[in-house]
């Protein structure tokens, strides 16, 4: 018999861990999909429990909201399961904040492997999916739908081995 289990919590991703009830499952989750805020990209609210409001520079918020949430979800996941990391990188005028790779590399220091990268097409956009000449997109992140040019978003994929 499978038993499926759904809870609740109204917390950040980076401080779920320190809830007492949330403990239970240290170790037990089979599978996490999820997709973080993208820095000061995606703002959600002004409320100051948001990650870019409690982490306003991108290092502080990558070392205490991503890195945490990914130590966390590491931490949780049981062996021999997988997780699903929705992220892409961000820029900011000239500055781009490599979020894929700073994901990756928390991944790997708690003890995940990266297995592979999805794409997640995105719904065209009027002069969204520019190309150059040689018929690539001008975005970092495009693919071909058929015969439509898309932008994308990585969904990259980890694995918890068994110890």
């Amino acid at each position: 018999i499978l038993h499926n289990t759904t809870d609740m919590y109204m917390l950040g991703s980076e401080v779920v861990h320190e809830n007492e009830r949330f403990q239970q499952y240290k170790g037990k989750i089979d599978f996490s999909f999820t997709s973080p805020p993208y820095f000061e990209k995606e703002q959600y609210s002004q409320e100051d429990t948001q990650s870019f409001k409690k982490f306003p520079q991108y290092d502080l918020w990558r070392d205490g909201f991503l890195d945490q949430t990914i130590k966390t979800i590491c931490e949780f996941s049981r062996p021999d399961r997988y997780a699903c990391w929705n992220i892409s990188d961000v820029q900011f005028g000239r500055e781009v904040y490599p979020l894929v790779e700073d994901s990756k590399k928390a991944f790997e220091k708690y003890g995940m492997r990266y297995h592979g990268l999805m794409k997640m097409a995105l719904s065209p956009m009027p002069g969204g999916n520019r190309t150059k000449e040689d018929g690539t997109g001008t975005s970092r992140y495009t693919c071909k739908v058929g015969n439509l040019l898309l932008k994308y978003e990585p969904i990259l994929v980890f694995y918890k081995p068994e110890k």
